[in-house]
């Protein structure tokens, strides 16, 4: 399973041992991870749709749980 960008956030800030700047630069490599994440997740959706046109697709929520799990 896939780690979401917030998900990464979250394990890096719950480090006390770590400097500002260095949880400033985890900010902006999330929002690079989130950009990431939402392009390659809407390819693969659109890929699972064509594949799997002559049957019920599954819906965007589920298939995001597929790829990164139902809590985050």
């Amino acid at each position: 399973m896939k780690q979401t960008a917030v998900g990464f956030l979250m394990d890096k800030l719950f480090d006390p041992s770590t400097m500002i700047e260095e949880q400033i630069q985890w900010f902006h490599q999330a929002a690079q991870m989130e950009k990431e994440q939402m392009c390659e997740f809407a390819d693969e959706f659109a890929i699972e749709c064509i594949n799997f046109h002559h049957e019920k697709t599954m819906s965007t929520e589920r298939f995001f749980e597929l790829t990164y799990g139902d809590n985050k």
